[in-house]
């Protein structure tokens, strides 16, 4: 098999990567490189220098230094995808806060998918901290992919979240493209409050499922009863899953879900990347 045709993912030509240079973003740029090397991907690193935190304004000594440090962090990741022959450009960002500038930088270059690592120092830990994530992932239309430090893309269990709504309809149909590019399975999971939701429920996890058959991969139904992210990590922890799939937003849960610190929740405990599908995609 070729590598564009073991590409995990579609619509993958233009990938983003941000990296804060901490030890926490290794998961997002061993994730993305290989994502890049399989899918034929145009790759962006892009690094960010804060001005300013909490409100301190780094004096231009300061801000060159990290600078400096920002900049041979990125020019040792575009290296690293040189030795993959890949196609590489680096970006260094200024100011007080990324989101803006990822956001403008997925624009500008026409991004598929932002891949960022679970956490770092004061940056990507507090950029992804419940409002600042949601934020982001309300504000872009490509895909983003949240990489925890250890993870990795080998398996092939794949779990989608889906509400019944439109986003996470997306989600079901990204989650299907997943599973079966990596010749793996599907969990189809609809949380639910309470007994009057079952049969709604029920209704979308099934047809979900006939997508996924018909697309050539065995799926599993569950409709828990719980919240939607306690549901998926512990489907996720019990069953051994390689990817948690949703939607960016939803009818209900999955709205609360990523714009509260339920996101926080899900991004921060989950052991396996987190892909995040826009209903345009």
């Amino acid at each position: 098999m070729s590598e564009v045709q073991s590409c995990p993912m579609a619509k993958v030509g233009n990938i983003l990567l941000f990296t804060d240079g901490t030890e926490f973003s290794e998961g997002a740029i061993r994730t993305a490189l290989k994502l890049a090397s399989r899918c034929s991907s145009t790759l962006f690193v892009m690094g960010f220098v804060f001005e300013n935190t909490d409100g301190e304004t780094y004096l231009p000594r300061e801000v060159d230094k990290m600078a400096d440090g920002v900049s041979q962090y990125i020019s040792y990741v575009k290296e690293r995808a040189a030795a993959l022959n890949l196609d590489c450009q680096i970006i260094l960002s200024y100011g007080d806060t990324p989101q803006q500038s990822i956001v403008e930088h997925v624009q500008k270059n026409q991004i598929d998918l932002l891949v960022i690592g679970r956490r770092g120092y004061k940056g990507l830990l507090k950029f992804l901290a419940g409002e600042v994530a949601a934020d982001i992932i309300g504000r872009v239309t490509c895909k983003v992919l949240v990489v925890p430090r250890g993870a990795t893309l080998e398996g092939k269990t794949v779990l989608v979240g889906i509400d019944g709504s439109k986003h996470s309809e997306s989600a079901a149909k990204e989650a299907v493209e997943v599973a079966k590019r990596l010749k793996g399975n599907l969990i189809v999971l609809f949380s639910i409050h309470s007994e009057d939701e079952r049969k709604y429920a029920r209704y979308h996890v099934d047809m979900t499922a006939k997508m996924s058959t018909e697309g050539g991969v065995d799926a599993e139904t569950l409709v828990p009863t719980g919240r939607s992210y306690k549901m998926m990590l512990e489907v996720a922890d019990e069953k051994g899953v390689d990817m948690i799939v949703v939607g960016s937003y939803g009818v209900s849960g999955f709205k609360k879900l990523l714009k509260g610190s339920a996101t926080e929740k899900l991004i921060e405990q989950a052991k396996c990347p987190v892909l995040v599908v826009n209903a345009g995609e």
